[in-house]
């Protein structure tokens, strides 16, 4: 028993012994290989780097040695990017203060206008000014875009437009179309969703009395519910807004007010 216990613990020891010389073996190598690596990772970048500036040191070198009308003005461009002082404030500024909405509706307008040029059908701009006729008549007292709350006094964005109409005005749908919700909330009161297909949806909000119901399909010019009044604002109004792909536009791009005219 005694001869086997130990030709047992000789055979454990040899296999604790190769796992300790194999883990040497296998952490040894790789790093070696992870730190040649990075070095020469580290050498064709530092190559890299001093490649670029002794060819533009060699373009500014010709440039100033070479008198041509070309060189010259080249030199001239590159010492005075050199010595000019930026304000990089006022770039920060410049960046941070654009209006990335703005932009993006440019770009998605420049978008619908080629892919219009392409298949031959109308931009969802055109049909939307083609067909759509306004949800009631009146003076626009609120755009879309920034303005200041007249609770809070805080800069807010407001994602529509309000409409000053009496309270009761006949509120009509913008064009043909199904009811897709109904809904009451603080910010809006009483309000109307409709999807006129396209993507395009419209939102009919600050109601008094709504007359249809979810799933009810409506012609452009139906009358769908009345205008109500709203505790936070002196003025009844409307508030009407223009949805496409599930982004808010400014109704005013897309149809024609009567309070434009």
């Amino acid at each position: 028993m005694g001869s086997y216990r130990s030709q047992y613990q000789s055979y454990y020891s040899s296999l604790v012994n190769n796992k300790h010389s194999t883990n040497r073996r296998t952490n040894y190598y790789p790093k070696s290989n992870s730190v040649q690596n990075s070095n020469s990772k580290l050498l064709k970048r530092l190559l890299r780097d001093l490649v670029g500036v002794f060819c533009l040191l060699s373009i500014i070198l010709f440039c100033k040695l070479v008198k041509l009308p070309w060189t010259i003005e080249f030199y001239r461009y590159c010492k005075f990017m050199v010595d000019y002082s930026y304000d990089y404030n006022e770039i920060y500024t410049n960046i941070t203060s654009l209006n990335m909405e703005q932009i993006s509706e440019t770009i998605n307008n420049y978008i619908e206008t080629i892919k219009s040029g392409i298949t031959g059908e109308s931009t969802i701009k055109d049909t939307i000014g083609n067909s759509f006729v306004e949800p009631v008549k009146g003076k626009i007292i609120r755009p879309y875009g920034d303005s200041v709350d007249n609770v809070t006094n805080k800069k807010t964005f407001h994602y529509g437009i309000d409409i000053e109409v009496p309270v009761d005005t006949e509120i009509k749908s913008c064009a043909d179309g199904t009811v897709k919700y109904l809904g009451e909330n603080e910010e809006y009161g009483k309000y109307i969703i409709i999807d006129h297909g396209l993507g395009v949806e419209t939102k009919y909000a600050n109601l008094k009395e709504m007359k249809v119901e979810v799933g009810k399909s409506v012609k452009a010019g139906e009358v769908i519910a009345t205008s109500g009044s709203d505790s936070e604002f002196e003025t009844p109004h409307l508030h009407f807004e223009l949805i496409y792909m599930a982004d808010n536009k400014d109704p005013q791009e897309y149809l024609k007010f009567s309070s434009e005219s």
